[in-house]
């Protein structure tokens, strides 16, 4: 009857294992699938805004470069259109000597035409077709040296005489000999006689270019929403193998962490008898002492994987970082002393920050463990706190001796020890720093490591309550 309670019992207990661990593949998934979605879509975003940027850049240039081709045209021509289609206004007679006189030599074009064409190279776009004269708005004033002004409004209503020559005016005492006044561009050139300002009405190919950007970022915008629709629709299915294997795996460590407790605990158990049968020996305490290190390995790896299943933020709470700096610090005085290690100690009074306390003075504790661990005999230790602004700051110096890697951020990470053949005489395992970086993770802060002194500086940056 009790073997068969506490068989329901387990089978209890695994069947909330199973439904807790599905719960939190659930969240990991959304978790991914939000990363994923943030990232494609930033990716996404930045590549339609430099295309975007590239094309409208692109089209303003043409449309710049097609103003600037008419411009130079009409200032090499007294601010007017070369006279090239005479011919074109001609009635046709059917005799193609007759209609085409020039049609054996086109080089023999209007002195005007065939100079315009010369000096502005192959003929452009914005004047391949004859209509290009009469489509084109534009006015010119040349004012001579002698003070006279000859302005030419023929090709634009829009504006008159006496405006043509404020514009004009206003052009020169900006001393700019090119660009926008308005929607006009204009062009100043400098004659024999005097100055030749031809102003073009670009009203119209300006706010086709408006027009086309603001077009084409609103096509950019669906296109960035459809995108990331798409992705959220398709991500889960995507991530899903991942993210189970990552939870598989942190199942893993979980259940044989909870798996290695109970043999480790037999063992620790059955070499106690045995030292209390016949004494301790030195197999017995050997037995014991790797015992107590499997079992602090394995309460590592435990706390590892559970901080990061936690998928809520942990109630925080008004901690005395002072206090607990302290007290950690008195708490080791005799690991110090045992190994002759030299601690001064600054740290400043009521430094409080949001927190869990529990949490903090483990990453405290971790810190000053890994700092006596690694000292050198007879050297010297600091322990640190002190505020920064909206920022409290606690750090934690121990000489070494040893070689430290050139990225010292490689001390974080997990089993990651700074002598290769991974010895064990210091008793660690390459796992506290970790805990250490996860617990100020949880906790929105930053943690680094750097050389200093001939030894190895931890600094932990926390924010003020």
């Amino acid at each position: 009857m009790l073997r068969l309670k506490l068989r329901q019992c387990g089978g209890l207990a695994t069947g909330l294992k199973v439904r807790e661990s599905r719960t939190e593949g659930s969240r990991l998934i959304k978790r991914l699938q939000r990363k994923f979605v943030m990232i494609t879509a930033l990716s996404v975003a930045i590549v339609m805004i430099v295309l975007l940027a590239g094309i409208n850049a692109a089209n303003m240039i043409q449309t710049e470069q097609d103003s600037d081709t008419i411009l130079h045209m009409l200032s090499d021509n007294d601010g007017r259109f070369p006279d090239n289609n005479k011919d074109s206004m001609k009635v046709k007679t059917g005799n193609p000597q007759q209609d085409n006189p020039q049609q054996d030599n086109p080089q023999q074009d209007s002195p005007q035409q065939g100079d315009a064409w010369q000096k502005n190279g192959s003929r452009p776009g914005a004047l391949a077709s004859p209509e290009a004269k009469f489509r084109t708005r534009y006015f010119s004033v040349y004012i001579k040296n002698d003070g006279t002004c000859d302005i030419n409004t023929d090709s634009i209503a829009a504006v008159s005489r006496d405006g043509a020559r404020q514009m004009a005016d206003s052009v020169l005492k900006g001393g700019r000999t090119e660009g926008y006044n308005g929607n006009y561009r204009f062009k100043v050139t400098v004659k024999d006689d005097g100055k030749l300002i031809v102003f073009l009405d670009c009203d119209e190919s300006l706010r086709t270019m408006r027009n086309f950007a603001l077009l084409s970022v609103i096509i950019g915008v669906v296109c960035l929403a459809l995108v990331t629709v798409l992705v959220m629709i398709f991500s889960r299915r995507a991530i899903k193998p991942v993210a189970q294997s990552i939870e598989k795996q942190k199942r893993f460590i979980t259940d044989a962490g909870h798996e290695i407790k109970t043999p480790l605990a037999i063992i620790s158990a059955n070499a106690e008898v045995i030292e209390m049968m016949n004494g301790e020996t030195e197999w017995t305490k050997s037995i014991c002492n790797q015992v107590e290190r499997l079992n602090v390995l394995v309460k590592g790896m435990l706390e590892l994987s559970r901080m990061d299943e936690m998928s809520e933020k942990p109630e925080f709470v008004n901690v005395n970082l002072s206090e607990t700096v302290r007290s950690s610090t008195d708490s080791f005085m005799a690991m110090m002393q045992k190994k002759n290690i030299t601690c001064s100690t600054d740290i400043a009074d009521n430094v409080r920050v949001m927190g869990d306390s529990g949490r903090l003075a483990e990453l405290v504790s971790l810190l000053i463990d890994n700092a006596i661990k690694y000292c050198t005999d007879g050297g010297s230790m600091s322990v640190k706190l002190w505020i920064n602004g909206r920022k409290a700051v606690f750090s934690v110096y121990n000489s070494y001796d040893g070689e430290l890697p050139d990225d010292v951020n490689k001390l974080f990470d997990r089993f990651y020890r700074t002598d290769e053949s991974r010895s064990r005489s210091t008793g660690g395992y390459g796992i506290g720093l970790s805990v250490a970086q996860a617990v100020v993770q949880l906790h929105k802060g930053r943690i680094s490591a750097e050389k200093k002194d001939g030894g190895a500086c931890f600094t932990v940056t926390l924010v003020r309550a």
